[in-house]
């Protein structure tokens, strides 16, 4: 019995996971009034990990790689943030 299909989705993921270390960061209220904190999401290439990327930033690449170890494009849905 062989394991079910991966979605285009799933297999972003793993090459996310493969390639990048993800954080994230809060900026915390400095002032009483001040907005709810900010938390920024952000991956670090395994090759780079001083570099930090913001998360649309890497999609172009998991699409490339995608691209490369499947011979077809994500699709855009695939590749949006949930």
């Amino acid at each position: 019995m062989s394991e079910p299909r991966k979605s285009p989705a799933t297999l972003l993921v793993e090459i996310a996971n493969e390639l990048y270390t993800f954080g994230r960061v809060s900026e915390q209220r400095r002032h009483p009034g001040d907005p709810e904190p900010v938390t920024y999401v952000f991956a670090m290439p395994k090759s780079n990990p001083g570099l930090r990327r913001p998360l649309p930033d890497i999609r172009p690449d998991l699409a490339a790689v995608y691209e490369a170890a499947y011979g077809t494009v994500p699709g855009a849905s695939a590749l949006a943030t949930p």
